[in-house]
């Protein structure tokens, strides 16, 4: 289906080229959507809670701020075991050495 269009002058002209651009560059590249990998788990708040060592209300604090890397399905938020590894891998701090 061609669309056709009625260019009245040459600022017209730019700024239909330029919306038609934009439009195309939108949907050339459709956006990354992550998927889990073979053995990755969606895990529930609890399992985080148990695998932190925090409280219920802190993970679900973390979880709501989007500290925490979730998965929103319908009213149920899940969070990737393995982005959760990755997660605690950079919120580790070494540790000091004993004088």
């Amino acid at each position: 289906m061609r669309e056709e269009l009625l260019i009245v002058d040459e600022a017209d002209r730019r700024q239909v080229v330029t919306a038609h651009e934009k439009r195309s560059s939108d949907t050339a590249t459709p956006p990354r959507i992550p998927s889990l990998a073979d053995g990755d788990r969606l895990l529930k708040a609890s399992q985080v809670q148990a695998k932190l060592g925090l409280s219920r209300a802190k993970v679900y604090r973390l979880m709501h701020d989007g500290v925490l890397p979730t998965v929103r399905i319908g009213g149920s938020v899940r969070v990737p075991s393995r982005a959760l590894e990755e997660w605690i891998g950079r919120n580790t701090r070494p540790g000091r050495t004993a004088a």
